[in-house]
Parts: C-alpha cells; structure tokens; sequence
C-alpha cells in the first residue's frame, strides 16, 4: 500500500494514486512516473522511470 511505502521511507510529501484520468491527462505510459505538483497547483516536475529516494527528497526539496 502507498501508505506503508510513504511510512516506510519517511517521506513528507504528499502522494496520491490515479484512477486514470490524470495519468492520461499528462500521457503517462509506463510506471513508474511522477509528477510534482506545487502547494499552489501547478506542475512541476515530470520523471519517467526509477530513481532513488534521494533524488526525489533533492527533487522536492527544490520546489518546495
């Protein structure tokens, strides 16, 4: 579960899954793929494939 996942590895951010229409709203076609949404709504940040979970804390940490 995405709950567990977010516990497991401390992470602050929110995360959210997609009943579909976002995923082809952005034309997302493999997972795993993120999308960075700011405080504010508006789109941050696009990656396509694995990274690290420091790479993502440097990644969010940016934009926040």
């Amino acid at each position: 579960m995405i709950v567990n996942y977010k516990a497991d590895r401390d992470l602050a951010w929110a995360h959210g899954l997609d009943d579909g229409q976002f995923s082809n709203y952005f034309g997302v076609s493999s997972i795993p793929t993120m999308v960075l949404i700011d405080a504010d709504g508006f789109f941050r940040y696009f990656h396509v494939g694995l990274w690290t979970s420091a790479s993502i804390s440097t990644k969010v940490a940016s934009i926040l």
